[in-house]
């Protein structure tokens, strides 16, 4: 399958893996939790926030056009 001396999650740039995230999302894996760790960080998510809802909010975002 093309893994020769890549562990099986690891989201490298450029990996197959990341490369799926960036067509469904818009960003790369990478992005997506650092913009997740950063609005944790400013105190701008709901009281009991799940990743998932944001995953479905980038996918959202990325599916339907601007106007």
């Amino acid at each position: 399958m093309g893994r020769s001396g890549h562990a099986l999650g690891i989201l490298s740039p450029g990996s197959p893996e990341d490369l799926r995230h960036r067509v469904f999302f818009g960003v790369s894996a990478e992005v997506c939790v650092k913009a997740w760790n950063k609005m944790e960080e400013l105190d701008l998510l709901s009281p009991s926030p799940h990743f998932e809802h944001y995953l479905w909010a980038l996918a959202f975002m990325r599916t339907y056009p601007p106007q």
